[in-house]
Parts: C-alpha cells; structure tokens; sequence
C-alpha cells in the first residue's frame, strides 16, 4: 500500500490535493493499491495536468484533472472516507485503457456549484423574483440581459430554469425545462442584494417558497471518468456534485457499480444533487452491473447505458463511409476499432439493412470518422442511414436500487445485450424505464433484444409527460422478448403489466 500523502510536498496548499494526485499518476506501477488521506480535501486548478481528453456527453476540449491514469493494470484507489471537492473546471479522477481497477469509499464533491438556485420570493406570467443566498451560489452577474456564473477557470451562461420543490422531493409536475417552454428566452437583472428579477412569458409559473433551478449547459468536468478500461469495479463511492456526470464511462468492459449513491452535499442547496446522470455507460461492452445503489436528486437520470448510432454524411468508395458524430457533446468519442461489427441501419426506419466487419477507423477531425469495410457496402446505402457498433453492446443488470426525486427518469436502456431490471425502487418525475433510439439530437442507438422487468416498485412516476408518457412508455418496436411484474400499481395507465412480446 502507498499513501496519497507521501506524494505531498512542503510547497503545497495546506488542504489541496490536486499536486500529491498528479504525481502519483505519473510514479504509481501495476498492482498497487494508493491510499487516500482521511477527511476534507479541495482539488485547486493551480497544479492540474491539462490534456485534450475526449469523453461522450461533455463538452471537448482540453481538461484538468487531478488523477489521471492511463494503461494500468490491477490498481486500487482506497479511498478510506476521503472527500474530495474540485474546484473550477477540476475532473477529479479519470481513467484510460486500465484493468482490473477498484474504487471504494471515496466521496466526490465540488467546492463551487457550477449551477444557481434561489428562493422564488413572488410570480407572475411575466416575471420571476428569486432570492440567491451567497453562501449556497457560486459567484453570479447579469449582463446584457443574461445570466452567468463565474468561478475560478469557468464561465458559464445559465441557459435552462425548472421549478424544485422546496423539500427535495424533485422537479415540480408542469415545470419540466424552461418552466414548460423549452427554447424561452429569459431577461435576468440584478436588483438589490442578492436578488435576481426574471422577465419572460412561460406556460408555467413557479410557487414562492419553492426553489427556482437555474442551471448552465455546460459539461466541462466529470467527477468519474472511465475510458476503455475493463473489469472495473466501483464501490461505496458518493457523488454530491460534478461538472457534468458521476461516472461515465465509454467503451469499456465489465464494470460493477455497488453501494454507491447520489445525494444532495453540504456545500449545496441541500435538496437536489448537482451533477447531471448519476452513472452513464455508452458504447461499452461485457456486463455493466449496478446493485445496491441510491440515486436521489440528480439533475438528470439515474443511469444511461447506450450504444451509438454515426450518422453517414459521404460515401467515398465501395468499401468506405464518412459517418459523423452528430451532437457537439460526442465529439472525439471512439466510433470502434478495426474487427468490430457494424450495422448498417435505414436512416428513417432504423432496421437494420447490412452488417460488415470494420477493417480500419481514423478520425478526420473530433466530428467526423472514416470507417473501411473489409465486405462491400450495398448499393442502397445513403447519406443519413446510420452505423451502429455490434461489437460494443453490453448486457445490463440493474438490481436492488433506487430511483428518486431527481429530474427526468429512472433508467435509459438502449442495448442489444441481455439486460434485466430487477427488484428496483423507482420515484421520478419521468419514465422510469425507458428505451429507444433516434438520429435526431444525441444519437443514441437501439434496439433492445432481450429486457426481463421483475419486481419493482413504482411510486409516482411518469408525473411530468416531458420526460416520459408513462412509467414504462412504448419501447423500441424490435423488442424480442420483455416481461414485467411489479408490487405497486402505476399511477399513470401503463403497457408495464401487459408486455408478453416476442
């Protein structure tokens, strides 16, 4: 075992661990086990390594981060009940091509929200009047009619608005994004104190007392990243807030996520969780496990677990595609790797029409890739039909977790694989269980194969249709084999019980 705090130097911050982190990444060998101090830790921008790391679903560019990893074999990160808070755009701990890595009992914070919320001190259908405390908000300015937060390395424009309950109990049922208008446009001026007016005409207006979301776009910092790693096991870690996901892993293998949980941080509001999906897996592989854990009041869903589908922009030969990865937040991620297995899918049925073996990949640049076939490509194929990576298609098992008061849904499953949901407690204001795919906005491939849904517990869900029509709405149309049994009747009417398709 290596402690942490032998990488610390005289020179350092008294509670920084930013430094002792970098040098650790670059001395610690296969198999070793790096033990973190106990207590309260920041993790400062001053002394982060800065790369260009690409990761699905944030935004591209270059990042710091704190541990970084890369090519290890059989390494445990200890965390003995550490917390660490980041600071600025900080991603405290990424990983890229290891095996056979373990994480436990770490807590992952952020010294600074890179989100507001004030109280909603009066409405109308014109006009919001909220309350920021300091001690709760980042720093914050209204100019030119918007609104940004700035803390250290990192500026945001605050971009969505959602009425929260004032208790914890999630998003309120008719607020959805921008107070049941997406696309508005909102007015932000200062007033006296810490006060913020709101100008703008909305579907729906937000209760005094209650707490006004007000939330940037921005993803610029995963808490846990997890890049082409295999047999990763992470347990009894907390996150409280991130600069985008929890975790979020990409083309990786057999990861087990146990006795984790999201939950709302001292540093925070206190009633909702900041970071946006508490876990996210796309284009992975193996068997993505998720057992024991608790998922509450995060800013998105609870788990993602996707494939990809490249929409094709060119064909330049008879054995060759330009495929692009269409929203901005995917750029760089991995499309696949020379032997993987493509489909070939219609671009407005989404069927699949052809499969071939991929003989080369290269990026042209971090949106479009070029992918060569060893087959021919059939003559039908045009520009806007989409590939889907076989090779990468995980099977899922969700078992004994809960679901609840965060914003949007439960689970999204989109996989090809074996996937069961079994014994769960759901409680959000969306779907609960959720799957299918689209070429419209994030690309995110279907179709499901086989989806076994045994003994959950459904409260309350399917409350606001923005984020889902019922507790189980309709799944992918390929669907080959889905059953479900639950404990409590849905709220909403539902197929959840009447499912026997094969």
């Amino acid at each position: 075992m290596i402690a942490l705090n032998s990488f610390r130097e005289n020179g350092d911050a008294a509670r920084d661990l930013t430094p002792a982190l970098v040098r650790a990444s670059a001395t610690l060998r296969d198999g070793e086990t790096l033990v973190f101090p106990e207590g309260e830790w920041e993790l400062r921008p001053d002394f982060a390594r800065c790369e260009l790391l690409a990761i699905t679903n944030h935004d591209y560019h270059h990042r710091l981060t704190a541990l970084h990893l890369a090519e290890k074999d059989g390494v445990t990160l200890e965390g003995s009940g550490c917390i660490l808070r980041a600071s600025g755009p900080v991603s405290p701990l990424w990983f890229e091509g290891c095996r056979g890595l373990t994480l436990r009992n770490l807590t992952l914070d952020r010294k600074e929200s890179l989100n507001l919320w004030g109280t909603v001190i009066e409405a109308d259908e014109e006009r919001v009047m909220v309350d920021l405390d300091p001690a709760r908000n980042p720093p914050w300015g209204a100019w030119a009619g918007d609104l940004f937060v700035n803390i250290p390395r990192w500026r945001g424009r605050v971009e969505v608005l959602f009425e929260w309950d004032a208790h914890g109990r999630g998003p309120v049922p008719g607020s959805a994004d921008n107070l049941g208008g997406w696309g508005q446009h909102w007015v932000y001026e200062q007033t006296e104190h810490n006060q913020l007016m709101i100008r703008g005409r909305r579907n729906h207006t937000p209760a005094p007392g209650n707490i006004l979301m007000m939330r940037t776009h921005t993803r610029p910092a995963p808490a846990l990243a997890l890049s082409g790693c295999d047999e990763v096991v992470v347990d009894a870690v907390t996150m409280h807030a991130a600069g985008g996901m929890g975790l979020i892993a990409q083309r990786c293998r057999d990861v087990r996520v146990s006795r984790c949980r999201t939950a709302p941080g001292p540093q925070g509001s206190g009633v909702y969780t900041d970071l946006f999906d508490a876990t996210h897996f796309a284009n992975c592989a193996g068997t993505i496990t998720l057992e024991e854990c608790s998922f509450t009041g995060q800013l998105d869903d609870g788990t993602n677990i996707h494939g990809a589908y490249f929409p094709v922009v060119h064909r330049e030969d008879g054995h060759t595609l330009l495929v692009e990865r269409r929203h901005p937040q995917q750029a760089g991620a991995p499309v696949g790797g020379p032997g993987d297995q493509f489909a070939l899918c219609n671009g407005e049925t989404l069927e699949d029409n052809w499969t071939g073996a991929c003989a080369e990949i290269s990026d042209l640049n971090p949106f479009i890739a070029r992918v060569r076939f060893h087959e021919s490509l059939p003559d039908s194929v045009r520009v806007g039909d989409a590939l889907d990576n076989l090779t990468w298609q995980p099977d899922a098992i969700v078992r004994k977790n809960i679901f609840r008061h965060n914003r949007a849904r439960g689970i999204l499953l989109s996989s090809r694989g074996v996937m069961r949901v079994e014994g769960n407690t759901f409680a959000v204001p969306g779907a609960a269980i959720h799957s299918g795919g689209e070429l419209g906005f994030w690309c995110e491939s279907g179709p499901v194969r086989d989806l076994v849904i045994t003994r959950n517990h459904f409260d309350h869900c399917a409350t606001e249709p923005s984020w889902g029509e019922g507790v189980i709405p309709e799944l992918s149309t390929q669907i080959l084999i889905i059953r479900c049994t639950h404990s409590l009747a849905c709220r909403r009417d539902s197929p959840c019980c009447q499912y026997s398709i094969k």
